[in-house]
């Protein structure tokens, strides 16, 4: 683990900190609260490096890759945590981030104060495959979805498709680094949108090859300002502690990127499903 020194005020005797596994995303939010929070952030993530450099950031660490090395994460992070005078709150975002924290649950809440669903429902949240099949368990509404199997036999059957198609990967782990988004000159797409029986068997085979699990989906057609997306904080007994919902403006790449412009809504019948979901 590499320590980032910033030259920040050492912490007082007493202080609670955040400790943080992310980015800008993250900190923001305790920034806006003058909450001071240790960074921890994993080697070639440049650009959550500089999150360091605020003035709520007390300490800084850079630990190795959690897709490649999750062991050193979660060695450098109970470190982190053996550091704190009293259990601090952990903070993560990205999916290995949140995989890792499940996975290590009852050794890192020796140290760090979180609250996370059972592990069973974490995992079936981190795979596409796995929730869309959850999906159909519950009658959730969820666009046609069909499994890789299914997608597979559909093609050796010629069975009809109705047209646009999004291919997504099960998990976005390892799907940014893959050799599939490498020849899209990196370009960070969520999923794929193929148009074509000859785009669809020319990008299966593709990711059979490159062994990436992923799933088929009927495209609901719409600009990315049609998207709303609602976020909760619960407790243990899944009461709200606040929630809000947010618009998507722009995204890159469009349609089936990341989020680059949104705005927060008035939603009140999204806010009342989600929450019964």
């Amino acid at each position: 683990m590499t320590d980032l020194a910033n030259n920040r005020p050492p912490l007082e005797s007493g202080e609670k900190v955040a400790v943080v596994i992310g980015g800008l995303t993250l900190v923001r939010c305790l920034g806006m609260e003058k909450i001071p929070f240790v960074a921890v952030t994993a080697t070639g993530d440049q650009r959550d490096h500089f999150i360091r450099h605020s003035r709520y950031c007390k300490e800084g660490f850079v630990t190795a890759d959690p897709k490649e090395n999750p062991e050193k994460v979660l060695a450098d992070l109970i470190e982190v945590g053996k550091r704190q005078k009293t259990r601090s709150p952990l903070y993560y975002g990205k999916d290995q981030d949140q995989r890792l924290v499940s996975e290590n649950r009852e050794e890192l809440s020796k140290y760090f104060d979180f609250l996370m669903p059972d592990a069973e429902t974490m995992d079936i949240c981190l795979d596409k495959a796995k929730f869309s099949a959850y999906c159909r368990t519950h009658e959730l509404p969820i666009p046609e979805t069909f499994s890789e199997e299914e997608t597979v036999e559909r093609l050796r059957n010629q069975a009809p498709w109705t047209f646009p198609l999004a291919l997504k990967p099960s998990s976005h782990v390892t799907w940014f680094d893959s050799p599939i988004i490498k020849a899209l000159k990196g370009v960070q797409y969520k999923a794929l949108i193929l148009n074509t029986v000859e785009e669809l068997e020319k990008l299966v085979e593709a990711m059979q090859a490159e062994k990436i699990p992923f799933l088929v989906q009927h495209y609901i057609a719409g600009g990315d300002d049609c998207i709303f997306s609602f976020h909760t904080f619960l407790d243990r007994e899944s009461n709200p502690l606040g929630y809000f919902v947010g618009r998507k403006i722009r995204t890159f790449p469009p349609t089936t990127g990341e989020s680059t412009y949104l705005q927060l809504a008035q939603n009140d019948a999204l806010v009342e499903l989600a929450l019964r979901l």
